[in-house]
């Protein structure tokens, strides 16, 4: 038995589209909410208010409601993302157990099919970014993939740091297509990548300046990372999402498609901001990295 377990906030769209492309590799779908965003604030129960719409996967879709506690943001993320065992007590020791973030889509299939793959192993997947051909080099290599026997006794909370401690085994995505991390996936809705700002355990980001609409907009347009992180460059790349594509055009019908602007078209306006985040920016990491 394959189970696809993750965390889930509203991202009702990504569902629909992870249930779509995973239902005919994994049995069961473990899906986590809460009545608390990560940054503390209540909110409704997104899943459990629109299931009608998920009726065709109700009996494949296992629904767990993460406990209210006074956790920190942080801690919070990390006690759901172990509260999914809950659901996998009585699975069998080599039922094989996928565990991500909702917007996280293995390509479980190929990952299955390629050369010499063996469980544990860390899925490394390409992040897109606005747009679901808006690419980065950048990579994660968060989403583990186990037998029941291998992970039922481990943390599952800091993934970042404890995943690579379990297993050094990586699949990665120079190699595989090995799916899709599709990040603050919203087009040019503005309140929707704050609203997501305002949600997330990173609560250093949550202030005035990310929030800020203008600056958003121009992030978009310009194809630059929402955090101004150097490490996050975006390229078109239409070829990475082929084996997805049709249920994207299917669910997102002329939405969420990057189309390029020439540089030379954009109005001094954009200057000031171009100007802070490739040369201030800089200058400011390099008196720090060189301050003693």
């Amino acid at each position: 038995m394959v189970y696809d377990c993750f965390l889930f906030n509203d991202e009702l769209d990504l569902l629909r589209l992870r249930l779509e492309f995973l239902k005919d590799t994994v049995n069961h779908f473990v899906l986590v909410e809460s009545e608390r965003t990560l940054s503390g604030e209540k909110k409704p129960l997104h899943f459990k208010n629109n299931q009608d719409q998920f009726k065709e996967y109700s009996d494949r879709i296992i629904h767990l409601v993460a406990p209210e506690n006074d956790l920190s943001p942080w801690e919070y993320e990390f006690f759901q993302r172990n509260y999914i065992k809950e659901a996998l007590q009585k699975c069998n020791a080599d039922d094989m157990i996928m565990i991500s973030d909702v917007d996280e889509i293995a390509n479980i299939k190929a990952v299955m099919q390629s050369p010499g793959f063996q469980l544990p192993a860390l899925i490394e997947l390409p992040v897109h970014y606005y747009y679901f051909n808006l690419r980065s080099a950048f990579t994660f290599k968060v989403n583990l993939v186990a037998s029941w026997d291998f992970i039922k006794e481990k943390d599952l909370g800091h993934r970042n740091e404890l995943f690579p401690e379990y297993t050094d085994n990586v699949i990665h995505c120079k190699d595989v297509n090995t799916g899709w991390h599709f990040s603050y996936l919203f087009g040019t809705d503005i309140e929707k990548y704050q609203n997501k700002i305002r949600s997330f355990a990173h609560s250093e980001y949550n202030n005035t300046y990310y929030l800020n609409s203008k600056r958003i907009k121009q992030c978009i347009t310009l194809g630059i990372d929402l955090f101004e992180r150097r490490f996050m460059k975006f390229k078109r790349n239409d070829a990475s999402i082929s084996a997805i594509k049709p249920l994207l055009q299917q669910f997102f019908p002329g939405t969420y498609f990057y189309n390029s602007r020439p540089f030379v078209k954009l109005s001094p306006a954009y200057w000031p901001f171009l100007f802070r985040v490739f040369f201030l920016n800089r200058l400011k990491d390099f008196f720090l990295k060189n301050r003693k």
